[in-house]
């Protein structure tokens, strides 16, 4: 019986060639994505060397959804990316959000005004939750020093739920709560 993991080198090697040590060990590397403890990888070589093609070549094996592949991110891009609004608990809010849309479309005067201000009230006490559990992020440039500082926590595999807190860019000065998630494999 063949391993599958010979299957999938012998198929990358059709693919990358003169390369079997990364073909090697890139599959294994985003593999541990599925695992409790992701790996992060620093690809050293020369320039033109073939490594943004390795790992772009290994990454489409991989389900679409599960592979973020990154040309240039701003310090605090991963902190604004989409998540899921979730209450203090931790339960997502979508639902009672969709609920207090379809009463204020369906209400008038201070009933209208009453289910806004729940709204709000909900919206207020929420934070954003982006989870990285099963990601694979690809960064196909070095990032930024202050990128990669601000990565440094999670790649630390320091703790599976980190917060991160930043002003909010519409000029009212209040702090707007983001929280980071599981942690995904890191490719540089």
């Amino acid at each position: 019986m063949i391993n599958p993991l010979d299957r999938i080198e012998t198929h990358l090697n059709t693919k990358i060639k003169c390369d079997p040590d990364i073909v090697k060990q890139l599959p294994r590397i985003y593999l541990s994505a599925y695992t409790d403890n992701p790996i992060n990888v620093f690809l050293i070589a020369p320039s033109s060397e073939g490594k943004t093609y390795a790992t772009v070549t290994v990454s489409e094996i991989f389900p679409k959804e599960d592979v973020i592949i990154i040309g240039r991110m701003s310090p605090t891009a991963l902190i604004h990316q989409n998540g899921e609004l979730q209450d203090k608990d931790g339960f997502s809010i979508q639902d009672s959000l969709d609920l207090f849309d379809k009463k204020i479309t369906e209400a008038k005067g201070a009933e209208k005004t009453e289910f806004e201000r729940q709204k709000e009230d909900l919206l207020r006490e929420s934070h954003m939750c982006v989870d990285l559990k099963n990601k694979i992020l690809i960064f196909i440039d070095n990032p930024h020093p202050q990128t990669y500082e601000m990565l440094k926590p999670i790649m630390s595999h320091d703790k599976k739920e980190i917060v991160y807190k930043t002003t909010k860019g519409d000029g009212s000065l209040r702090v707007k709560e983001t929280v980071i998630r599981n942690w995904p494999v890191f490719i540089f």
